[in-house]
């Protein structure tokens, strides 16, 4: 890593702001973030990325797996991701796979079997924890979101709460947060030797590193930790969970805003409180052509990732439909648009 100062907040609003829905892509950011500003190994994380996005294109389950019986490695050219996996679907995976063998591949009676077997195993506290918030299973009775976006969604959700001033008691499930932090953040020194001259004495020499105990390969292979299905999403939410714990026990929550112009979250730079992050601030240098440039942009975008869940979720109730009724693709796609006209 280089010696550019590093910012430790930098990593918590790189995995806020990335936002993934619709753009599994963004973990590459939040991995160039986290590099730049920790001093932590992330060898092998490349590969599960790869595979995340490979796979995360299918809106449905069953698409998903006819194409994985088709080629494991999903036209990646790399051995297929167990961790790059289970960050899409966890223990999900085995359910929906029980259920798609059972109507392609092996029987109804075994895909019934096997489907309680692993429905019964799907836990998850963010899962419960979506429930009650949206009223519907998001995770076993329908394929409404993958599990990395919900743990970036519920990151989201303990920063919104710190930020509107919500006693830190009363936050749901903060003990999770905290935990994880903690599993992050054991440090050992290293100490190299700098060139000598002049026979420096030996603490004149010597150049102290702080670096972070546990790399993503120990993580996912731990015995401790790699045994959740979880694992890769633990790691990244771990990593911004101690970015965040962190940032809050030197600087507080009042420095933590939201942009009111692009939305995004930003750390207030002075002792005065400000309403616009660097990029949107009046102060900026870019001139007023360049900054709406750059809001035209974003906006674009957040219009891009609204269709493209639109579309997925319009793929999904189709996909249903042909599952349930047993009519053709075409007859799904009419019921859905009378469904829409009602």
């Amino acid at each position: 890593m280089t010696k550019s100062k590093t910012k430790i907040e930098d990593v918590f609003l790189s995995y806020a702001n990335n936002i993934l829905k619709g753009r599994p892509e963004n973990f590459y950011n939040i991995a160039e973030t986290i590099e730049q500003n920790m001093a932590i190994d992330l060898e092998g994380i490349d590969d599960a990325i790869d595979y995340i996005c490979a796979i995360s294109k299918y809106p449905d389950a069953n698409d998903f797996y006819t194409q994985y019986y088709k080629d494991p490695m999903f036209g990646t050219g790399k051995a297929k991701s167990d961790e790059g996996r289970n960050a899409v679907f966890a223990d999900r995976y085995y359910f929906y796979k029980s259920l798609y063998d059972g109507l392609w591949r092996e029987g109804e009676e075994t895909s019934r079997a096997t489907g309680r077997f692993w429905e019964k195993k799907i836990e998850c506290e963010f899962g419960i924890m979506n429930k009650e918030l949206f009223g519907e299973d998001l995770c076993k009775d329908d394929y409404k979101i993958k599990c990395y976006e919900c743990h970036q969604f519920n990151f989201i959700r303990y920063l919104m709460d710190i930020i509107s001033g919500k006693e830190y008691s009363e936050i749901k499930e903060m003990d999770e947060l905290l935990f994880r932090s903690s599993i992050m953040s054991t440090q050992r020194t290293v100490r190299n030797v700098e060139d000598s001259k002049e026979r420096n004495k030996f603490k004149e020499i010597i150049t102290p590193n702080k670096i972070f105990d546990i790399g993503y390969i120990q993580y996912v292979y731990s015995a401790d930790t790699g045994n959740s299905y979880h694992a890769f999403n633990e790691f990244i939410f771990g990593i911004a969970s101690y970015s965040l714990t962190e940032f809050l026990l030197t600087e507080g929550r009042s420095k933590i805003k939201i942009c009111s112009i692009c939305g995004l979250f930003y750390v207030q730079a002075g002792l005065h409180p400000s309403k616009y992050c660097k990029t949107c601030s009046p102060k900026n240098k870019m001139s007023t052509e360049e900054r709406r440039e750059y809001q035209r942009k974003y906006r674009q975008q957040k219009k891009h990732e609204r269709i493209e869940y639109e579309l997925r979720e319009k793929e999904s109730e189709i996909n249903d439909y042909m599952a349930t009724l047993e009519i053709t693709k075409e007859e799904a796609e009419q019921m859905w648009k009378d469904d829409q006209d009602m």
